[in-house]
């Protein structure tokens, strides 16, 4: 996340005016299907609905602003 934040976002920020608040939050609710196999990729998910699983309640965001 902070990689993608240094190379994609801070250069979009570039372009704002000062002190632009912008909010950034993401899907949810999926996890990883343990059961998963590369060969049986057509037959599985790979992932699946959370759930009641913390990635399922929780929303992940973030603020930033350009200072």
């Amino acid at each position: 996340m902070i990689r993608y934040l240094e190379l994609d976002l801070a250069f979009r920020l570039s372009d704002l005016p000062p002190r632009t608040l912008l909010i950034l939050f993401s899907d949810h609710g999926f996890v990883e299907n343990k059961a998963f196999s590369r060969t049986d990729k057509y037959e599985a998910p790979r992932y699946i609905h959370g759930k009641d699983s913390p990635f399922e309640v929780i929303i992940p965001w973030a603020w930033v602003m350009r200072i």
